[in-house]
């Protein structure tokens, strides 16, 4: 992203933030029952829509500052667990298959989380008429982790997996699906910089991200990340 360029996103981040702010102050002032205060909501829900937005194309362009420390996925997942629930939904089932005494990886909590969030909003789309997701952790010797372009360092690495029953993808979207902008989603409900960012993030933390779909039969996005340096410890949530 130019200076320019952020500085735009920068200042329309801005007004956003005024926008909402003076909508929040004027619902305070209606019940929620009036006709304008509806209008209000819509609104504000379109305001956060395009902040969101304005976020994801500063994170594809220009990384978000990295905070790494020593983190548990079993335990992230579990935190975020009850959350995914609520936003997908009952008519679709969420099953968690963590292993135990998993290892520790060296992570950004924040930006992990919005991979796995970002994945799981993915696999609702998939699924319109309910289905199941899964979510699974496991350790990994190197040679079994997914190979990188360059040379991966020796060591071992925790994978996390997502799994949903839905439509899948065939092959065309798939070759396509990490380009910034592609979506398959109809015009003004998908920017298409979901995967396009998760794919940023895990590069920056030295992982790979691959997905696996089927048409009919659902898709799995595998995600390993290195272990944290020294990682005696390991993550018993």
């Amino acid at each position: 992203m130019s200076d320019m360029t952020a500085m735009l996103a920068h200042d329309l981040n801005n007004l956003l933030t005024g926008i909402a702010s003076i909508i929040a102050l004027d619902m305070q002032m209606l019940s929620p029952d009036h006709e304008l205060y509806r209008d209000l909501a819509s609104i504000s829900h379109a305001t956060s829509q395009a902040a969101t937005l304005i976020g994801q194309l500063r994170t594809l362009t220009q990384p978000l500052p990295f905070a790494p420390r020593a983190l548990g996925l079993n335990a992230l997942v579990r935190q975020l667990a009850h959350f995914i629930e609520r936003l997908l939904g009952p008519n679709i089932t969420v099953a968690l298959a963590l292993a135990p005494e998993i290892a520790l990886v060296w992570g950004d909590a924040s930006q992990l989380e919005q991979v796995v969030l970002n994945v799981v909003i993915n696999a609702r789309a998939a699924m319109p008429g309910g289905g199941q997701l899964q979510i699974s952790t496991t350790n990994l010797a190197a040679d079994t982790a997914m190979p990188l372009p360059d040379a991966r360092k020796a060591g071992a690495y925790v994978r996390l997996s997502i799994s949903d029953t839905g439509l899948g993808m065939d092959a065309a979207t798939q070759a396509r699906m990490f380009e910034p902008c592609f979506t398959t989603k109809t015009p003004g409900r998908g920017s298409g910089l979901g995967l396009a960012n998760c794919a940023a993030i895990i590069q920056q933390h030295g992982g790979n991200i691959q997905v696996e779909s089927c048409l009919g039969h659902g898709t799995t996005v595998t995600i390993d990340l290195p272990c944290r340096p020294i990682d005696e410890e390991r993550d018993l949530g």
